[in-house]
């Protein structure tokens, strides 16, 4: 099992860390290669290996077969081929010009419908006694119904006993076909099934994602014809999945839905678009039910887990992985996602230990080193040890998004370059990939914003902000942007309103108090930092002297508060270069390279603050 099928958005754990497709599983593609093979005498021409040579008929609807009775198993063949006839030419009941005439209309209805109950009544208005012999067109219509619902509805029982067909038709080889792993291109799209056969080719092999726009046409055709059609709207709703559009996958399954309410396949294709909708309640409420009456299955119990992280239930979603890992002790990529749950949780002493174990196996896995630098950064605290894992990284999967993303956050938040690229060049290569990935953009925007381009960065937060879902830390970085430039009451605007929305948010304060500083308010600035002080975190009160210091009148009464901001946070980057440039001020050069010094350790790559040290050096000589 790779860890792809998973589908886990460990996003949702970490911020912007993996994003994966929730669509059917795939798997290994193992059919023989998709070759042509015509008949000289008909022309008809089928798309896989050719199909045995067995008896034939005309096809003729009324005319009796004999025939051998035989109980398939779902996906396979009985070794006939479908019993084609390559060299034989398929008859058409020319005098009422479809091959299904014959057949009672309601059977033929119910076949249509391709709901397991309709199935059953399709076969049960075709049933004959022992006595009597089946058509040749019966005898088709039967073995679609059989087959098609062993092959679509494997949760439902279908033990009818039915006679493999043994005469040249449309039909049955395209079943045959689709089982072996190959679409059949040539049955004539004369009618519903001719039409939309071909298209089980995604659920026999759901990894044949290259065949995509001819299930598209193939079962907007048969929808045409047959718009109520549960079967229909069930692959309609698996290849929306497929697509990523998933509320039409959503509309269409709702609607197969009404024909077989308590359906597993249906419910469970479902709660696949709901989550991938981000409907993560609703996906979790319906494979919860499927799994209280399959408890043990594997795939019910990833999407679980899934739609768990996705609320942020990590608990429950830690308690999905233990039970997957009950069922398959030996299963590393889902002991892997319990180590990304696990730090979630903050438990990183597990967490480590997990992806120790897993190193032992696959140290080069891409998901194991993106969490392992997470873990580096988050727990460690060494961004140092977290930027060689992601230039291990890099050179495996060099244009992969994820890793990209990570490594432009690490290379960000450590002023760094990783594997010779600055932040700035990662992010960019994220946005060539995905140009509106939103993590991309907040990382460019405060690269930007670190180089003074305040301009540039305006330009593109402005754009980010009016979206709906826009993250706090990019209204964050908005307002010091627009503080940058002067834009006081965009500031202003942006910082009340975090601020009114919920004044209990530790950054929702501090970017109202810097608004209120920025704009003059000192004296609203100064209530409310005094109210603060005596219960603020040491981070936080850091701050708080900071933010005073810019409202004092004189230079001696700033750095008292500038002292005591540094004996809160002796890394503050905001004191330090403050300082640096109150004793620059006062020509007390020495003082001012220590603080500056301080400063460029924090970030060394800036050639702002390297030109500042310079000009020092000179000045100290």
């Amino acid at each position: 099992m790779k860890l792809c099928r998973l589908g886990f958005a460990i996003a949702a754990v970490f911020s912007s860390l993996l994003l994966f497709s929730c669509a059917s599983t795939p798997k290994p593609d193992t059919s023989p290669e998709t070759v042509q093979e015509s008949d000289s005498s008909t022309g008809h021409k089928w798309s896989g290996s050719g199909a045995d040579d067995s008896k034939s008929g005309n096809g003729q609807g009324g005319q009796s077969v004999s025939t051998e009775t035989v109980a398939p198993s779902i996906g396979t063949s009985n070794g006939s081929g479908s019993g084609t006839s390559l060299g034989v030419s398929i008859t058409f009941p020319k005098s009422k010009g479809s091959y299904f005439y014959s057949i009672d209309k309601k059977a033929l209805d119910y076949a249509e419908n391709g709901s397991p109950s309709s199935f059953k009544m399709a076969i049960s208005q075709l049933h004959k006694p022992a006595s009597e012999q089946y058509t040749q067109v019966e005898q088709v219509l039967l073995e679609i119904c059989v087959r098609v619902s062993k092959i679509v509805w494997p949760s439902e029982i279908m033990n009818y006993e039915y006679s493999r067909v043994t005469h040249s038709n449309p039909y049955t080889p395209a079943i045959d076909y689709a089982e072996k792993g190959m679409f059949d291109s040539s049955t004539g799209n004369s009618d519903f099934f001719t039409i939309l056969l071909p298209a089980l080719l995604m659920v026999t092999r759901p990894a044949k994602t290259e065949y995509y726009q001819e299930y598209d046409r193939a079962i907007t055709k048969a929808l045409a014809l047959k718009p109520d059609s549960c079967l229909a709207n069930y692959l309609m709703g698996r290849l929306k999945n497929l697509g990523g559009d998933y509320q039409a996958a959503i509309a269409c399954l709702n609607k197969a839905l009404g024909s077989a309410p308590k359906n597993r396949e249906i419910l469970f294709a479902l709660a696949q678009a709901y989550q991938g909708s981000g409907e993560h309640k609703k996906a979790l409420d319906i494979c919860e039910e499927l799994l209280a009456a399959v408890p043990q299955n594997i795939e019910y119990l990833e999407l679980c887990t899934q739609a768990s992280i996705s609320l942020g239930l990590y608990d429950k979603a830690e308690e999905f992985v233990l039970r997957v890992l009950q069922v398959e002790p030996n299963n590393s990529d889902f002991a892997l996602v319990r180590a990304s749950i696990l730090m979630a949780k903050g438990d990183y002493i597990k967490a480590s230990s997990l992806l120790d174990s897993y190193a032992r196996t696959s140290p080069n896995d891409r998901y194991y080193l993106l969490l392992r630098a997470q873990l580096q950064k988050k727990w460690n605290k060494n961004l140092s040890l977290a930027s060689t894992t992601m230039t291990k990284a890099l050179s495996l999967y060099p244009d992969d998004k994820d890793v990209l993303l990570l490594s432009a956050q690490i290379a960000s938040e450590s002023n760094s370059s990783i594997a010779g690229k600055t932040a700035l060049d990662l992010a960019s290569g994220v946005l060539e990939i995905e140009e509106d990935n939103i993590e991309a953009k907040e990382v460019f925007v405060k690269e930007l914003n670190k180089a003074r381009r305040y301009n540039e960065a305006y330009t593109i937060s402005s754009e980010m902000i009016k979206s709906e879902d826009v993250p706090l830390s990019v209204l964050y970085s908005y307002v010091d942007i627009c503080l940058a430039l002067g834009k006081n009451n965009e500031a202003w605007t942006v910082a009340e309103d975090l601020y009114k929305n919920d004044s209990t948010v530790e950054e929702n304060i501090q970017v109202y108090i810097k608004v209120l500083v920025g704009t003059g308010r000192s004296s609203q600035a100064l209530s409310l930092i005094s109210s603060l002080l005596p219960t603020a975190s040491s981070q936080m009160k850091s701050f708080l002297y900071y933010q005073k210091s810019l409202t004092e009148g004189t230079s001696d009464a700033a750095l008292e508060d500038l002292r005591s901001s540094l004996t809160a946070n002796p890394r503050n980057q905001d004191t330090l270069y403050r300082l640096y440039r109150i004793y620059y001020g006062r020509k007390d050069w020495r003082r001012a390279q220590y603080y500056l010094k301080q400063v460029i350790a924090l970030n060394p790559n800036d050639s702002t603050y390297q030109a500042q040290n310079a000009e020092l050096e000179n000045l100290l000589r």
